[in-house]
């Protein structure tokens, strides 16, 4: 099973390690072999859905900002849709696992450094807001994200287009002047 086969299949229910195996097509004593608990498979799939977030060079050249902004977002939002099921298993895990706890805030001010360095690279384009917080905005755009991902129902087929203009006019204005 791939790992976004995993991950949707970690979402979709409660799961043990017997059923963790089971889906990988391995038997549980190979499971311990490589992880320690089932939370340490969810540390793993966080660190897999890391997505790009590197610029197009035709933005860097002075392209159309907005497009690529688009690009940018949809491409993030699309990788990251293939991990959902680990980010709900993630959330619920947070709550009942302290080892997974204690990960969550270092993995998040990872994913919004992440974010910062984007909007770091924005911040030297043409119409670049001087005056933006770029570091509390990406904090802000990382808790968005997070919350859209771990909402099975705010990224559904339908509604996935809106979203990604939505949140390309919301970040659009809020780097970039006029």
């Amino acid at each position: 099973m791939k790992g976004s086969a995993i991950s949707r299949w970690l979402g979709e229910r409660r799961y043990s390690t017997d059923m963790i195996a089971g889906a990988a097509g391995a038997a549980v004593g190979s499971f311990y072999l490589y992880f320690k608990s089932k939370g340490e498979v969810l540390l793993v799939l966080m660190e897999l859905e890391a997505f790009n977030l590197d610029l197009p060079p035709e933005v860097l050249a002075g392209g159309d900002t907005r497009a690529a902004l688009e690009l940018i977002v949809r491409a993030a939002l699309h990788a990251d849709l293939e991990y959902a099921g680990v980010y709900r298993a993630w959330r619920e895990a947070i709550v009942s696992e302290p080892a997974i706890a204690a990960w969550d805030l270092p993995i998040r001010a990872w994913t919004a450094g992440r974010i910062a360095g984007a909007f770091a690279a924005l911040a030297f384009l043409r119409g670049a807001r001087r005056d933006l917080d770029s570091a509390m905005t990406a904090a802000l755009v990382n808790r968005l994200f997070w919350d859209l991902l771990t909402d099975p129902q705010a990224l559904t087929e339908v509604r996935f287009d809106a979203t990604v203009n939505t949140l390309t006019a919301m970040l659009y204005y809020t780097l970039f002047e006029g």
